[in-house]
């Protein structure tokens, strides 16, 4: 059935409609980094058409479109859409400047369907490739410049539109990227290595050529390599411009070698390996590249290929230093070897001197065309010629259009490839439906076309990325001896052109309207130099002056507009940055087998990483797709023997617990089995394998398997996965089982507390401003009480004089070193206080402690930190205010120190470091603390399975202190103490219950860390915020109170958002009047009878709380009283009588009573 006829629903939080769009559609990608905006289109050869499904996360309108090769509104072609009860609607129009685009009098975008469903609006429909309507920009090969955005509300009428409250551009090539469908499946025996730098210092200045040589590692046999992977190092994606990799003849004394390429002390031997036999080669831009199915780059065996030298192209226009980088590629290899062995060939224009390419300045557009000609095809070309399956074009940042042109017999073909709206930073390998045949013979001209409008001097030839180049890479096959087939300038000719143009009486580094004349009668008329060459620059032929019966030249020819010269041939291009010689793509090298070098290449394929065992000897990798609903998961263990990875029911141990064993044989056979724990024995097998082995590999000494599995399987053995904290299980042997039924016993196993879904990625941690400067606020060798279990120490210090007004933007632990299980979290306060109290340091508890510090303790903290939590990077638009005019000038640190086992002699010197930047972002921070105040008439009685006690923000408080636009949370931290078991912070609006804005269903006290809110969270004014905390006390047998020690308990969320507010916190406590009673009948008894829980539950449904909203210092923002019942929608809490246990859940009263009269009589116990 045909793609375009289908109608499916696209709810982005659900697999099967999210795979739904993806699978009936040849191509997708996300148009914004959020993915809130996602594209998928079909391109349609016969009927000359494109099929084009947009999923947007609003009900409102949304806007997509064809830029005119700028990434701008004027001058695109536009659709607006939308959904309305029911009913969808496109409408056709065109932008002529940043104003609402005007509707187009000729309809050509066909609605095929729409759909508003889940807060996710879906609009299908296609059009021509090319409409005829002058309104319209045709679709064209190459890149496009799509442009999209988005408002939250549909159009008040069909002419009538609120301005976009998101919008942004993306570069794509629509017609030659390589369908989903058409990318080879890996085979089962699929192996990966990396080459990379390790920590390069990339000097201070604006472009470095980078050279590195590698020895591949030993493959027993010979290999294809199928795949290629971009590792850039993370925040270093705009400093590397490109990679090359380059076949190397060399010694081993000359392996390991790393050096600027332009160093003297190159090895004369090491440059005589750049710019011949390109293995592989990236550029800004690209990403995976994958081979056609008959088709693999060989390696190993008698492939010859056993060095490597590796290039890379810094761009550092700022010049700053300091900068280091570990990038480089990855190749996936296998045994299985294809039909053909495929090669890259570069052609092009040599990058030998900048004085062989000049550019005039002030050009609209200006050719430049490099020639692969005829004699050298001819001599080095088998009879059936080569097939071209894929090729990349490069050019630098004036370039606006490049076309390899190919000419047979005399004739031009059709063109090789073409890329009219060349974008210089978006540059890939380019997908060729049907592999194109050159034959020997066959004329190859690569011509560039550039545009020097805005640069006032001429540009030349050379590496940097303001000079200029002219090269493709084509990826063909069946692999020939000719590796490199390019022309050049006579460099003398040139040079005495530019003698001449120094000489005479001319403004510096400009041409003029003379000798730009001179300069197209010299690229008109001089013969060019050929270089056609093999392995490490062996001439297959000599280079010579190219007979003009052999060189179809490409004529430049002179245009005067407007009193500038402009020079025509092409369209025009952007680009990108490169070296000598930009070199081919696509294809092999080798290993660093280091573990290191395996960990970083592991670190840069997943989004998440944490080290399960203190040793670091067992590391997880993984990334979520909340689209396909899947996790993605590599383990690399320092092991030779099988390994084992599992989740825990909640407990941290194996019975109940959902694992998988793994391990890779002798023979490089990887193996992976879904077993499930009822014990502490060898899992059984699980009947169901719902953990799919996506590679495995075994390299000195370390054991790395990839796998992936759905976020719930349905089957009953597994465990779902959730959002909160997951307990991971692990462990490992040092030889594979006996059998794969026979497992001996694991030698190390261990447990770890991990947020799956909640962490922030590794590449979205912003990177640190040049400017960035830090500080510490630490305790001084306090010594910690032994004659109690749980400390609270309190210090307050002067925040440093900093000059002028500062951001905050991250914050990171700093816990002594063997202190990790004593200090169980930090909290620190913003602090109106005496100078004369800065340096003091109290027991909290004590009398000693003054009243303006304890005062300072609950109120406007600035961070928060608890064991298990990590580093808190601020968003890059967002900051913690400090410095002047933040009134920040005093602060209290609050450390909550664990001593169970009362030892004596124990010291600390733990606290927070604060970094910070001048380079102020666009909104201040803060912090806001929701809650239930800590209280000693907080009671959860004994031997309870589930007691859920809640905590109140009121709408009354958010209505008078949250302004009109609300506030965005973008993080935060959910905090209660040992008997703890879920959080749940829910929202209100409207008197409706909406989506919880944050969860934890497993709440762990050793593992609490601020979770990352992929997409932030608004509070309006009138919102109320209730957090529900669910704990269990079975094992206790005296019930437990509110308090600040770890056996007390609490119930308290902090939450990071911006913009910053007076309101610091929004509490509830228990009404004294109603609870003095309950309070005295318990004074003397550390149990509660049935009447009594009966008691207990009919106050916490019943008794109005009191609301406590307050600013810095407790300044109280309304007045503490009773809220009123339609103040705030109450959090009913029931009884269920479980196992001989008092269970609590949501229910009615009516239900509760009937259970407790039911739990009397079976329990017999009158009171």
């Amino acid at each position: 059935m045909d793609c375009s006829t289908i109608f499916l629903l696209f709810f982005a939080c659900t697999i099967v409609n999210a795979a739904s769009l993806k699978n009936n559609y040849a191509h997708f990608l996300s148009m914004d980094e959020e993915e809130n905006y996602l594209m998928y289109w079909t391109t349609n050869d016969i009927e000359q058409t494109m099929d084009f499904a947009i999923s947007v996360k609003t009900s409102g309108w949304v806007g997509f479109g064809f830029s005119p090769y700028t990434g701008r509104m004027p001058g695109s072609d536009t659709i607006i859409g939308w959904v309305a009860n029911g009913k969808a609607y496109l409408q056709d129009r065109f932008a002529e400047s940043h104003s609402t685009p005007t509707l187009d009098a000729s309809q050509d975008y066909t609605l095929i369907s729409g759909e508003e469903s889940n807060g996710i609006t879906t609009l299908k429909f296609k059009r021509k490739y090319n409409t005829a309507d002058n309104k319209d920009l045709p679709l064209e090969s190459g890149t496009s410049r799509l442009i999209w955005s988005y408002h939250s509300s549909d159009p008040e009428s069909g002419n009538k539109f609120t301005k976009h409250v998101k919008q942004g551009s993306r570069s794509v090539n629509l017609f030659d990227t390589i369908p989903e469908v058409d990318k080879p499946p890996l085979p089962n025996d699929t192996k990966s290595f990396v080459i990379a730098n390790k920590n390069i210092r990339v000097p201070a200045k604006d472009t470095t050529y980078w050279c590195s040589s590698f020895k591949l590692p030993e493959i027993t046999g010979s290999a294809h390599i199928i795949k290629i992977s971009p590792y850039i190092q993370k925040r270093n994606e705009g400093l590397v411009r490109h990679i090359l990799i380059y076949d190397c003849v060399i010694h081993d004394s000359l392996k390991d070698k790393s050096q600027d390429c332009d160093s003297q002390n190159v090895p004369l031997a090491l440059r005589g390996c750049r710019g011949a036999t390109a293995l592989a080669a990236w550029a800004v831009g690209g990403k995976d590249i994958t081979l056609p199915a008959h088709v693999g780059v060989p390696i190993g065996g008698s492939s010859g290929v056993r060095y490597v030298l590796m290039e890379i192209h810094y761009d550092n226009p700022n010049k700053t230093p300091g900068l280091q980088d570990s990038s480089g590629l990855k190749f996936y290899y296998t045994l299985q070897k294809r039909p053909y062995d495929a090669a890259v060939l570069e052609i092009g224009r040599l990058v030998s001197s900048q004085t062989t390419s000049i550019i005039p300045e002030r050009q609209t557009k200006w050719e430049v065309a490099g020639y692969c000609s005829q004699n050298c095809t001819n001599l080095n070309l088998p009879a059936g010629g080569i097939n071209v399956f894929s090729g990349m074009m490069h050019t630098h940042l004036a370039g606006r259009s490049i076309i390899v042109k190919q000419f047979r017999n005399g004739s031009e073909l059709a063109p090789l490839i073409s890329n009219p709206h060349y974008d210089f930073n978006f540059q890939e390998f380019v997908y060729l439906k049907k592999a194109k045949k050159i034959l020997p013979g066959d004329q190859l001209t690569v011509v560039c076309t550039y545009n020097t409008e805005n640069r006032a001097n001429y540009t030349v030839g050379g590496l940097a990325a303001n000079d200029e180049m002219c090269l493709a890479y084509l990826y063909y096959y069946p692999k020939q001896d000719i590796a490199v087939c390019l022309s050049y300038q006579p460099e003398h000719i040139y040079q005495k052109f530019l003698e001449r143009l120094n000489s005479a009486n001319q403004t510096p580094k400009t041409l003029g309207s003379n000798f730009t004349k001179e300069l197209i009668t010299l690229e008109n008329t001089v013969i060019p130099l050929q270089y056609c060459a093999g392995r490490s620059h062996r001439l297959l032929q000599a280079a010579f002056h190219m007979e003009i019966p052999d060189l179809i030249r490409v004529k430049t020819n002179i245009n005067e507009i407007s009193g500038t010269t402009a020079i025509s041939y092409s369209s025009w291009l952007s680009n990108i940055s490169d070296v000598d010689n930009m070199r081919l793509l696509i294809a092999l090298v080798l290993a660093i087998t280091c573990s290191i070098a395996k960990a970083a290449t592991l670190e840069s394929s997943y989004a998440h990483f944490v080290s399960l065992d203190e040793d670091g000897k067992y590391f997880m990798y993984w990334t979520t797709n909340d689209i396909t609903k899947m996790i993605h998961i590599a383990i690399s263990v320092k092991t030779t023997g099988w390994v084992g990875f599992g989740i825990s029911p909640y407990t941290g141990r194996m019975p109940g617990s959902d694992t998988v064993i793994g391990w890779v044989s002798s023979n490089g056979t990887a193996y992976l089995q879904d077993r499930y724990a009822t014990g502490y024995s060898t899992p059984a097998l699980d009947q169901s394998q719902d953990y799919n082995l996506v590679s495995g590999e075994e390299t000195n000494g370390m054991t790395i398997l990839k796998f992936t599995r759905k976020y719930n399987t349905t089957d009953s053995k597994d465990l779902p996965l959730e959002g909160g904290t997951t307990r991971l299980i692990w462990s490992y042997h040092s030889s594979d089982p006996v059998s794969p039924t026979i497992i001996t016993k694991h030698q190390k196993q261990g447990t770890r507390s991990v947020n799956l879904f909640h962490t922030i990625p590794e590449a979205d941690k912003p990177s640190m401003p040049n400017d960035t400067q830090s500080f510490t606020i630490i305790n001084t060798n306090v010594s910690i009480p032994a004659n109690k279990d749980t400390t609270y120490w309190c210090s307050a210090f002067r925040v440093p004089e900093i000059n002028g007004s500062a951001h905050i933007i991250k914050l990171a632990p700093h816990i002594e070193k063997g202190n990790e299980g004593l200090v169980h979290h930090i909290l620190i306060y913003e602090c109106i206080m005496d100078e004369n109290h800065v340096g003091q340091s109290h027991d909290c508890a004590s009398r000693n402690m003054p009243l303006g510090l304890r005062y300072c303790r609950g109120a406007t903290a600035i961070t928060a930190w608890a064991v298990g939590g990590k580093e808190i990077f601020f968003p890059a638009h967002v900051g913690l205010p400090i410095g002047k005019g933040s009134g920040v000038k005093y602060l209290l640190m609050e450390v909550h120190y664990d001593n169970p086992k009362l030892e004596a002699g124990r010291f600390d010197s733990s606290g927070m470091k604060f970094f910070y930047t001048f380079h102020k972002r666009q909104y201040d921070a803060g912090v806001m603390q929701i809650g239930k105040v800590v209280s000693r008439r907080t009671i959860i009685p004994e031997r309870q399975k589930k007691w859920e006690v809640a905590g109140y923000c009121a709408k009354s408080c958010t209505q008078a202190n949250i302004p009109a636009t609300g506030i965005n949370i973008f993080s935060g931290l959910l905090h209660t103490h040992l008997a703890g078991r879920a959080i749940t912070l829910k929202q209100f609006r409207n008197g409706n219950e909406i989506t919880p804005l944050a969860n934890n269903p497993h709440y762990d006290f050793n593992y609490q860390e601020f979770v990352y809110f992929k997409n932030p969270k608004k509070i309006l004014p009138g919102d109320q915020v209730t957090i529900v905390c669910s704990y269990n006390t079975e094992n206790r047998p005296n019930y437990t109170r509110g308090g600040i020690g770890t056996k007390d308990e609490m119930c308290l969320s902090y939450l990071y958002y911006w913009p910053k507010l007076t309101m610091a916190v929004c509490e509830s406590y228990e009404s004294t009047d109603h609870y003095e009673n309950f309070m005295t009948a318990i004074q003397e008894r550390k149990t509660l009878n049935t009447k009594l829980v009966k008691d207990l539950i009919s106050l916490q449904n019943n008794a109005p709380p009191m609301q406590y909203c307050a600013a810095k210092n407790h300044a109280i923002l309304q007045p503490t009283r009773y809220m009123a019942i339609s103040d705030f929608k109450r959090v009913k809490v029931n009884f269920d009588w479980t196992g001989g246990a008092q269970h609590i859940t949501y229910s009615n009263l009516f239900v509760v009573l009937i259970a407790l009269l039911a739990y009397s009589f079976v329990d017999g116990t009158h009171h």
